[in-house]
């Protein structure tokens, strides 16, 4: 095969094999010369095509039809994989970004992941905001040959990004650990919201026992795939219903995580199904029924009192509201940093 305005260029061809090696798990959306490079390097390799007139004849290539707005293959294989290339579908056909559908199922910690005709403003922008998600780095490769077309490419490495975040929360966890010191031996973390794992990971280095819970289910399968090697216990599904089950169930003290409550701008992926989408107020009612000395953490305090589209139910959510919520449990609470902290009593004795 020949290289021409419809395939990648000769500079990101050589840049692939580069990159490549016997037996890596590989996903290419699009198929063509770039699936024979693939093969060629000896690699566990899928290809995904939406037009079958453009479709690779070999078996390792799936034809799959385009649904969604943005568009986005019908079926794709469960990740992680250890890189891709996004290379389809055509601006013609509505575009790359409905790939942020798929995301969090394809890319792990270690994906190395490829984005052709970055030149174009739209996929240029779709590689910053995968960039920011994941918190890889990013490289640009220029049209060095006459045959890239002008066409550039960018590709998104692994970075320590991921690891710094880690880092961060569980400062954050340890410092609040250590205010009273009378909280400071509780062992066992219940968390809402899992989201990237950053804090979960975080509270497995901290506690004993961990517990998460995620609505979704593309963020619920990512984080256990992230967390398999740890002791945190994962929940799929609505923290308005699991919490006061796991309330009544634990029968210690435990420092709560809430960080369930939706930003509707917050990601590409849309809100979850659910009959609460800000379930705060239900957590907060099935821990004050508890008698023990926990520590309930709320997420987010820049979100506060917030009344902008996407922000209406924190228009309520203040220090006061929370600390009301918990009345009359609330024996301590402070802001630190973007976390509204309360110490809860067992029965009313100061710690």
């Amino acid at each position: 095969m020949e290289f021409t305005r419809w395939t990648i260029g000769p500079t990101l061809a050589a840049y692939l094999r580069e990159l490549l090696r016997p037996g890596m798990r590989t996903l290419e959306c699009g198929s063509g010369l770039s699936t024979r490079i693939f093969l060629d390097a000896g690699c566990d390799h899928i290809a995904l095509e939406d037009d079958p007139k453009y479709r690779f004849e070999h078996p390792c290539v799936v034809v799959a039809p385009l649904i969604g707005k943005p568009p986005w293959y019908a079926t794709w294989p469960r990740g992680p994989f250890d890189l891709i290339l996004i290379d389809r579908p055509s601006a013609a056909r509505g575009g790359r970004w409905g790939f942020l559908r798929a995301a969090r199922d394809l890319i792990g910690p270690d994906t190395i992941l490829i984005l052709d005709d970055t030149q174009r403003k739209s996929d240029r922008e779709l590689a910053g905001t995968i960039a920011k998600a994941f918190g890889m780095r990013k490289e640009t490769i220029v049209p060095q040959h006459p045959k890239d077309f002008g066409r550039s490419a960018t590709i998104l490495h692994p970075g320590a990004a991921r690891l710094a975040r880690v880092r961060e929360a569980e400062h954050r966890l340890r410092r609040i650990l250590n205010v009273r010191p009378g909280y400071a031996k509780i062992d066992t973390f219940v968390e809402t919201g899992t989201w990237l794992a950053d804090t979960t990971l975080a509270a497995c280095r901290l506690f004993r026992w961990v517990e998460t819970i995620e609505l979704s289910y593309d963020l619920y399968a990512a984080a256990k795939r992230k967390l398999a090697n740890s002791q945190a216990i994962l929940h799929f599904g609505d923290s308005a219903q699991i919490i006061p089950l796991i309330a009544k169930r634990l029968d210690r003290p435990v420092c709560w995580y809430l960080d369930a409550h939706w930003f509707i701008e917050q990601s590409p992926y849309g809100p979850p199904a659910s009959e609460s989408p800000f379930p705060l107020w239900k957590e907060l009612e099935a821990i004050k029924l508890r008698r023990h000395a926990d520590i309930v953490i709320v997420d987010d305090v820049h979100a506060f009192g917030r009344d902008s589209p996407g922000f209406e139910p924190w228009k309520t959510v203040s220090p006061s509201t929370i600390s009301l919520a918990l009345k009359p449990r609330v024996i301590a609470s402070a802001t630190l940093g973007d976390q509204f902290v309360c110490w809860l009593s067992d029965d009313g004795a100061s710690r």
